[in-house]
């Protein structure tokens, strides 16, 4: 239920900053999550994971980094995977959600 709540919460946020496409980074089930997708689209945002499967494989080891404690450099990480997918594919305003 809180997972609901905190994905309604962002797609509804995002939909008011006038985001057109967020991008999802997190678990492997995360990412293909078509909740999360049907979640945004329900405010008129896009939602999506990486599209390349090395980033998609990088990101769900990076989280589990994260989940271990090793913060500092998955953050890191997934910062760079970030900037690099929304720079080099998404046109507008985009996020990013972790």
């Amino acid at each position: 239920m809180l997972g609901g709540l905190i994905l309604d919460a962002t797609a509804k946020e995002s939909a008011r900053i006038r985001a057109s496409e967020v991008l999802i980074l997190g678990t492997a089930l995360t990412m293909r999550s078509p909740k999360f997708r049907e979640g945004f689209a329900k405010y008129g945002v896009e939602a999506t994971g990486p599209h390349d499967e090395g980033a998609r494989v990088m990101t769900a080891g990076l989280i589990t980094e994260l989940q271990l404690g090793k913060a500092e450099r998955a953050a890191e990480q997934l910062g760079r995977i970030a900037r690099n997918v929304v720079w080099t594919a998404v046109q507008g305003h985009s996020l990013w959600c972790v």
